[in-house]
């Protein structure tokens, strides 16, 4: 995984890491959700909070790249390869 990226004009975009920042929320709604008693209404909600969690996760995954090359392509008046 790259750290940093560097564009032409020598700006750094560091890597925002999403993944780690919900570690801990994740962490505390995976354990809730493995302690609650199956087919019951209590888990159901705990399972939604987690699978809540990933997709959070996963939609600024996919939205962090488009947002770094939408600002550089508004940014700059010529964009190369």
């Amino acid at each position: 995984m790259v750290e940093r990226e560097a564009t032409p004009a020598s700006i750094l975009v560091a890597n925002p890491r999403h993944l780690a920042h919900a570690e801990q929320r994740l962490a505390k709604a995976q354990r809730r959700l493995a302690r609650t008693e199956k087919g019951t209404r209590r888990r159901e909600k705990a399972r939604q909070k987690v699978a809540r969690l990933h997709h959070g996760v996963a939609v600024r995954c996919v939205g962090a790249p488009h947002a770094v090359t939408k600002r550089l392509a508004t940014g700059f008046a010529v964009v190369s390869r």
